[in-house]
């Protein structure tokens, strides 16, 4: 079975060559390639190269990837397969939620619009099978969540209500109904569901449903990962698959994130892409997107340690919150970037951080 998340060691740090094979990996992942035997296996730390392989959710995806390597170890050859396995048939629950949604749609002319991994999965991975996705998530208007959620129940579908969704459960199938695109309460104002959707258009695989405009599908996977944390790579992997395929127009995907003004927070996820082979459009330079010289050696700098989490945290976690603080834009956008930092929850992680911190040392 695939590796334990919460059983690897507190040190438990790549090698550069293992380092190095990992990122040719996630850059051959999102431009379609297979990696072949110019690497020396040997060299390689299969144990956490597998690990952190499915800590950034991407095990599924490498099977296409290393497929080859011919002296591939049976391990990983195992484990790659296992990960496609689950990865399609969680695939299929995903194409069932869809199919349901697309009647509902079609006979109330409910306006639903499919957000996240499933609105490119198809386009940048084939399928489901090279791209492991959890759940379904749509963006639906508040007034018609109620419509939604009779007809779902209906088909059999159990609901719970949370926040600013609703969540829906049948079997394997499982589908997030967003009232609001981001779960962060800070960029609610900005990105209201009502301008999304009538923006959107009918998707043509999956019509009736919607897809969202190109900028806002740019910028909705960009603060997806800024949520995470950009924490686990499948994000940043994602964009610039996403990228490949949708070959957006740099001037309109720049216009749209600082017409909102989180142009910063994208800039950081552009460098950390750049990591994994892809190149920053010429067009683009760092003050068009707000940013000085000082804030992009933090964007660097952010990067270059995240690797070391693991040996660091506590120091991780504090350039983290530096960062983000930066990254906020005018005096009310730092502000609300602070306050939850002294949440519990908050709190604790920074506890937790400074015990992972004691605990290396």
């Amino acid at each position: 079975m695939l590796p334990d998340k919460k059983k690897i060691p507190v040190v438990q740090v790549a090698d550069k060559y293992t380092r190095k094979f990992w990122l040719a990996s996630l850059e051959a992942s999102w431009k379609g390639k297979v990696l072949g035997n110019e690497w020396d296996i040997s060299r390689i730390n299969w144990p956490y190269l597998l690990w952190v392989a499915n800590f950034h959710r991407v095990t599924a995806s490498l099977y296409r990837v290393w497929k080859g390597i011919d002296s591939l170890p049976d391990s990983a050859s195992d484990e790659l397969w296992i990960a496609r396995e689950i990865a399609e048939r969680r695939g299929k629950a995903i194409l069932s939620g869809i199919h349901d949604l697309r009647s509902i749609a079609k006979k109330h002319s409910l306006p639903i619009a499919i957000i996240k991994s499933a609105s490119y999965v198809f386009d940048a991975f084939l399928d489901f099978r090279d791209r492991e996705a959890l759940d379904l998530d749509v963006l639906i208007l508040p007034k018609d969540i109620e419509l939604l959620t009779q007809e779902l129940q209906k088909l059999g579908y159990m609901v719970e209500k949370r926040r600013c969704q609703h969540v829906f459960k049948k079997g394997d199938i499982y589908i997030e109904a967003h009232l609001q695109a981001i779960n962060r309460r800070r960029f609610w104002r900005i990105l209201p569901p009502e301008k999304l959707i009538n923006r959107s258009s009918e998707d043509p695989r999956w019509s009736p449903l919607l897809k969202l405009a190109i900028q806002d599908e740019a910028i909705l996977i960009v603060l997806h990962a800024y949520h995470h944390g950009y924490l686990e790579d499948i994000w940043l992997r994602d964009l610039a698959a996403w990228w490949r395929v949708r070959n957006p127009d740099p001037e309109k995907v720049l216009a749209g994130f600082k017409r909102i003004g989180v142009a910063r927070i994208g800039w950081v996820a552009w460098r950390g892409i750049e990591r994994i082979g892809w190149k920053m459009p010429d067009k683009w330079k760092p003050e068009s997107w707000n940013v000085n010289p000082s804030f992009d050696n933090l964007a660097m700098e952010y990067w270059n340690c995240k690797e070391l989490k693991v040996v660091n945290p506590f120091s991780f976690e504090f350039i983290r919150r530096k960062l983000e603080f930066c990254e906020a834009e005018g005096f009310m956008a730092k502000l609300r970037v602070c306050l939850p930092w002294f949440s519990s929850k908050s709190l604790h992680e920074l506890y937790m951080a400074w015990r992972g911190i004691k605990a290396v040392s």
